[in-house]
């Protein structure tokens, strides 16, 4: 059941990143700026296993910077979607961030969730370079569809997603 969770995760990530890379141009919206790329980069720190400069903080001094770190990329994402994004991409970016923001706000805000990402964090640090290259294949294969005409994008990227 679990796994079934994060693949429908993985599939939404996917989606979303497709819908705000192919939204358009870079432009301005009160203050903020619609750059897809540093969308992109901001949302891949967010979720940690893309990002090759992130490690899970190992110290409560790194997981305290962790948390600063965390509290302006997510406003950064809130103010993007609000501001750059249509009313569909807009929806799934809400619903992916609300996990990832919920799973960070227990990290940084509560005793166990400081103690947890400390004591768990070697040993997702040893695993990372191995689940960072299985995602970006995951992630290049499933691009494949970029060129699929657009009432099969969805439909083929959870179709591969699920094999």
């Amino acid at each position: 059941m679990k796994m079934s969770m994060n693949i429908n995760i993985l599939c939404l990530v996917i989606v979303t990143l497709m819908i705000v890379s192919s939204t358009g141009a870079t432009k301005q919206s009160n203050g903020i700026e619609c750059d897809p790329k540093t969308m992109d980069e901001t949302t891949r720190w967010l979720f940690f296993l893309n990002d090759p400069l992130r490690n899970i903080p190992e110290t409560e001094t790194e997981r305290s910077q962790f948390c600063l770190e965390k509290n302006q990329k997510e406003h950064y994402v809130k103010q993007y979607a609000k501001r750059c994004l249509k009313a569909f991409p807009y929806q799934v970016t809400t619903l992916l961030m609300y996990g990832v923001i919920r799973k960070n706000k227990y990290y940084c805000n509560f005793n166990r969730g400081k103690k947890d990402i400390v004591s768990m964090a070697k040993c997702l640090n040893a695993i990372k370079p191995q689940a960072t290259q299985c995602m970006n294949k995951l992630i290049d294969e499933a691009m494949v569809t970029v060129n699929a005409p657009t009432k099969l994008k969805i439909g083929l990227i959870c179709w591969y997603v699920y094999i």
